[in-house]
């Protein structure tokens, strides 16, 4: 799809039942486009989750990207869903194991305040969807102080439209990498010297699931064009940082891979922004769990706790 610029171009997967007014959806890493959380679609669609994998065109500012992401969510409408409409026999199709789920989507369709929607992110992604909870927070904090309406500061404070962040291998400071002094320069760079780059960061192992998943994505990397990939690795590196304390109450779920020691200082730090949130360790599965280990990486994100708020 195309939103204001015509130039920029989003594309999505989607599955699962659109009755659901509050999807899970999922910012890919780096090295990687909507297709890589296949096996989350899959297993999550076929369990009555309505999911939602999404690849962004290239941006090179934090603020440029949330803009239009929020502009994506309004082309979805999720605030339109009716959920009345759904088929209650295919609701009941989906099994009783799912109608938490669906009573918690009722009560959420019920009231137009709730947020609604929960986003997982991998590396650059779970950056970047901290970035746009707290882009929606501070949206919403502005209400009156530019003289506005009661009526439009209403329809400001329901701009917060993360429910929860699932936030997997990710950062919330950029300087962890130590590399903002050339993170205007990674553009001039050859495509394989930055494919090359991102290629030695994978994991060494004998695990085959491990070893399946770094194939898989050094494939994907393989596909990305020079400017796609080079915008990515200049949001990763260019000196930023989440506020976190404008996003700390919402429900926040690290999941952190015991394997990866070369990215501990990213972990840690990661940890003590947010105190409040669940940590959910997983022993081993490299720089891609979703694929390596996507049975558990599954599982966290099904947990009542973290989708029905």
């Amino acid at each position: 799809v195309t939103l204001s610029d015509p130039l920029k171009i989003w594309s999505y997967f989607e599955a699962g039942p659109k009755a659901v007014k509050s999807p899970v959806l999922f910012l890919p890493p780096v090295c990687g486009a909507a297709d890589v959380y296949f096996r989350q679609i899959l297993n999550l669609s076929a369990r009555g989750f309505r999911v939602i994998a999404v690849d962004y065109p290239q941006y090179w500012s934090i603020d440029a990207f949330c803009h239009d992401f929020e502009e994506f969510l309004n082309f979805k409408q999720f605030d339109n869903v009716d959920i009345i409409s759904a088929n209650p026999i295919k609701i009941l199709q989906w099994g009783v194991a799912n109608c938490a789920f669906f009573i918690c989507a009722f009560a959420n369709c019920a009231n137009p305040n709730e947020p609604h929607v929960h986003i997982f992110g991998a590396s650059l992604g779970g950056f970047l969807a901290q970035k746009f909870a707290e882009y929606s927070a501070l949206s919403s904090s502005t209400s009156l102080s530019n003289g506005e309406s009661d009526q439009v500061d209403a329809r400001r404070q329901n701009q917060q439209r993360v429910a929860s962040l699932l936030l997997c291998n990710s950062f919330s400071n950029t300087m962890v990498f130590q590399r903002d002094d050339i993170a205007s320069l990674f553009y001039l760079l050859p495509n394989f010297i930055l494919k090359r780059m991102l290629r030695n960061g994978f994991l060494r192992t004998k695990d085959e699931a491990i070893m399946s998943a770094n194939n898989f994505m050094i494939d994907q990397l393989s596909l990305m064009s020079k400017e796609k990939l080079s915008s990515r690795i200049t949001l990763s590196y260019r000196r930023s940082n989440c506020k976190t304390s404008k996003i700390s109450s919402l429900p926040i779920t690290i999941i952190d891979v015991f394997d990866k020691s070369q990215f501990l200082e990213m972990s840690e730090h990661l940890f003590n922004a947010y105190p409040n949130a669940k940590k959910a360790h997983i022993k081993s599965g490299g720089c891609f769990p979703f694929l390596s280990r996507c049975d558990e990486v599954n599982l966290h994100i099904m947990k009542p706790s973290n989708l029905d708020q």
